[in-house]
């Protein structure tokens, strides 16, 4: 029972250090040079003016952020992205939504 017990955990160990390795060589490809800068809600950026960008209240939820987002954004184009850190064709995708970026501002 000792045995198999002691195999088990000397397993799991691997198995962790192994993950975290691949982990963390992954996040360090996201991290280069030639990454996007991603601006925090709310700031102005470059081609556009602090009236222009309107920030929802975090709190909302739901119903409630949907229907701040029509009033702030009556009439023009709101563009959502959902992406994550951990997902590669999510960031590479984020270069493309900056070409277009200009576009959609106008």
């Amino acid at each position: 029972m000792n045995k198999k017990l002691l195999l088990l955990s000397v397993l799991l160990l691997t198995a962790v250090v192994g993950c975290k390795n691949k982990f963390n060589n992954f996040a360090s490809q996201g991290s280069n040079s030639d990454s996007t800068e991603q601006v925090p809600t709310g700031e102005a950026t470059e081609g556009t003016s602090q009236s222009q960008i309107r920030q929802v209240d975090p709190a909302l939820s739901g119903s409630d952020a949907l229907e701040a987002i029509k009033k702030n954004y009556k009439g023009k184009v709101a563009f959502f992205d959902f992406w994550a850190t951990w997902c590669p064709p999510c960031r590479a995708a984020m270069r493309e939504v900056d070409q277009i970026k200009p576009e959609l501002q106008k």
